[in-house]
């Protein structure tokens, strides 16, 4: 199969290869907790009058869903995905897009503070997540409430001031975002 179209130019006999620009447009973000609706079209650039479109087909993964110029899809399970754009001139030239999307699901956020339940500043304090399902994380940042943040799973931080400090956890997974922020005393 030829990946371009060949165009001999009348001019100074100067041969031109095109090969057809394709994108893939979506009306939402690539990524968000299931069930995620995306709705698909496509943008197709091939200037040259010597050769036309024949076909469009479009995959998610390795298989076939429609030769229609959009479609519609609902994705209810969680994972990653490819999504595919195929096009194919009367001349054999081939050109491909693709695009991943991301599902995730809801997370119930849970997290405690190890040990005790009360401190004094410059002791050391554990964090620990608790969240009844705990996934792998594509991201996970903790916030201290003091301008300070770890990015480990269980972090560990020494206060300098006592007080109310608004500590926070977010994460997401498959790109489904999670954030929990509680109000801890450090006397």
């Amino acid at each position: 199969m030829n990946t371009a179209a060949l165009k001999k130019s009348k001019k100074n006999d100067v041969l031109t290869i095109t090969i057809p620009q394709i994108s893939i447009i979506t009306d939402n973000p690539t990524s968000g907790c299931k069930p995620l609706d995306i709705q698909y079209s496509h943008n197709i650039n091939y200037p040259t009058e010597f050769d036309q479109i024949k076909s469009t087909q479009w995959k998610i993964d390795d298989q076939d869903i429609t030769t229609d110029a959009s479609f519609k899809r609902t994705f209810n399970d969680i994972g990653k995905y490819k999504v595919y754009l195929n096009v194919e001139t009367d001349l054999g030239c081939a050109a491909q897009a693709s695009k991943t999307i991301s599902v995730g699901d809801v997370i119930e956020l849970d997290f405690k503070v190890l040990d005790k339940n009360e401190f004094c500043a410059s002791e050391l304090v554990i964090f620990e997540e608790t969240t009844v399902n705990p996934k792998s994380y594509d991201n996970i940042t903790w916030d201290f409430g003091d301008g300070e943040q770890s990015l480990l799973g269980i972090p560990f931080h020494q206060y300098v001031d006592t007080g109310y400090m608004d500590v926070g956890l977010n994460v997401s997974f498959n790109a489904a975002p999670a954030q929990l922020q509680k109000t801890t005393w450090f006397t």
